[in-house]
């Protein structure tokens, strides 16, 4: 399932497969800045951080794997736009 992902997403993605009380996969970008956790049918949670980071520090949930990354992406975006207003003029 894991490849299946990273092939959907496009050339680049790397496939991520750990067992943890269970097994679980996601998605790693080519720039290691996002990552795609699959949750259950119809959900997926993306990531948006450092590289190599667990997690991130933006996530967004969406029912295909591609909404959850522009949720999470436009997410980091609206704050880094209110950060900016705040120190604007400092």
């Amino acid at each position: 399932m894991s490849k299946k992902l990273a092939s959907r997403l496009g050339k680049g993605w790397t496939p991520r497969v750990w067992e943890n009380l269970g097994w679980h996969y996601c998605v790693i970008s080519p720039c290691k800045r996002i990552k795609v956790h699959y949750n259950n049918v119809n959900s997926y949670t993306a990531y948006l951080g450092v590289p190599d980071s667990v997690g991130g520090s933006w996530a967004e949930n969406g029912k295909t794997p591609e909404s959850a990354i522009q949720k999470t992406v436009a997410a980091a975006k609206t704050e880094l736009k209110k950060i900016g207003a705040c120190i604007a003029g400092l």
